[in-house]
């Protein structure tokens, strides 16, 4: 939970100045554009790994590999 309070905080001051975060309605703020990519890089990045961890987990099981390939495959699509 650190982790992801650290990671939020990075990604909401992304290419802002602190004083930007802070200023009322009506004046510069920062780039939304910026701070979308972040959280989509963040997103991904999530993805990949919660993916890479149920393929290793999965990988040690005494199954087929056909039915390795569909639980990867629910997991993949978030059916389980």
């Amino acid at each position: 939970m650190v982790g992801w309070g650290v990671v939020s905080v990075v990604i909401v001051s992304a290419s802002c100045a602190v004083g930007h975060l802070v200023q009322s309605q009506g004046q510069k703020t920062c780039r939304v554009t910026t701070r979308w990519s972040a959280v989509a890089i963040l997103d991904s990045l999530t993805e990949i790994i919660l993916m890479a961890m149920v393929v290793w987990l999965v990988s040690k099981l005494q199954m087929t590999l056909k039915k390795k390939i569909e639980v990867c495959s629910a997991f993949a699509w978030r059916l389980a």
